[in-house]
């Protein structure tokens, strides 16, 4: 024999509105509606105020670069010279550092569009009115450059910023070699918005005739969104030629920068409502069966209605 079709029949349990079977199974369901809300609350990271996302970030190099070297020695003491590729930075410079040597080449693995990794390399080969060879006196470098960089993603962001490269060689340098990578730091999640966020696409080295460079170092640092050179590798070679000091600068650009956001309305619902369903099907799991147990054994009084019987009280 087949078979071809199974029907259940139902036994429902009713009451009048106002009894106490009906007040406490109503109270036991807002309990199974509410409990799993008020879990999920106080255990905190319901409502998602933070997110993040990956992406790799579109830079260029803009050919601005300041070079500042200090040096002492025992007849001039310490002084500091600059050389800078701005035009309006060099006019104002009080002690100019002689014209170096200054090249730049970028490399893109995959060939995708994107800088993965930038390379300086600067020749100093004279320091004005110094007798000691240049390699002996030289005690600091700092070499600040800026970029235009960019997101496109989910993040829409374009902004001018810098990356700073401080090495001190208190025993010399004939050469240096650093290698790090420039990395977004974000003070806070940024809001997603449908226009591009444009707040910082100004030129520090605009305000350079306003500021010395230690506060427009400062100003950039207190941003919203900044770049920032991670060094990873630092190599300070003391001794070598005598007549130039050669910086070779290493600037990668990470393929999967982490990128911090505050998430949309329909983000954070979706969110919270995965957690508290997590705990809303157990806790109906639970109820159904209390219920049942309360009524099938006739500790909760009721009326029986059943597709096979006439309604009866038990």
């Amino acid at each position: 024999m087949a078979i071809l079709f199974v029907g259940y029949f139902e036994k429902r349990y009713t009451s009048k509105l106002f009894t106490c079977s009906t007040l406490f199974v109503g109270i036991l369901f807002l309990l199974t509606i509410i409990l799993p809300y008020a879990i999920v609350y106080i255990t905190n990271n319901m409502w998602k105020k933070e997110s993040y996302y990956f992406e790799q970030p579109d830079v260029r190099f803009r050919n601005e670069l300041l070079i500042e070297v200090l040096t002492e020695d025992s007849v001039k003491g310490a002084e500091s010279f600059m050389f800078s590729t701005v035009r309006s930075i060099n006019q104002l410079s009080m002690n100019e550092l002689g014209v170096p040597l200054i090249k730049q080449s970028v490399v893109d693995k995959n060939e995708d569009g994107l800088m993965d990794k930038l390379d300086l390399h600067i020749e100093i080969k004279s320091l004005p009115g110094r007798g000691l060879p240049i390699t002996r006196s030289v005690r600091e470098v700092n070499v600040i450059g800026s970029v235009d960089y960019s997101l496109q993603s989910m993040l829409q962001l374009e902004m001018i910023s810098l990356f700073q490269v401080k090495v001190a060689t208190p025993n010399g340098a004939s050469a240096i070699k650093s290698n790090g990578e420039l990395k977004l730091i974000q003070a806070s999640p940024t809001n997603i918005d449908s226009q591009k966020r444009t707040v910082y696409n100004v030129n520090p080295f605009d305000d350079y005739s306003k500021y010395p460079i230690s506060e427009l170092l400062e100003f950039h640092e207190f941003r919203k969104e900044r770049t920032y050179y991670s060094e990873q590798t630092c190599l300070v070679q003391p001794y070598g030629a005598v007549d130039k000091l050669t910086i070779d600068i290493s600037l990668k650009i990470p393929t999967t920068q982490r990128i911090r956001y505050v998430p949309g309305i329909l983000e954070t619902l979706k969110h919270a409502w995965i957690q508290y369903l997590a705990l809303f099907i157990p806790a109906i799991w639970a109820y159904r069966q209390l219920v049942g147990f309360l009524f099938k054994y006739k500790i909760m009084q009721a009326n029986i209605v059943s597709d096979l019987s006439q309604k009866r009280i038990i």
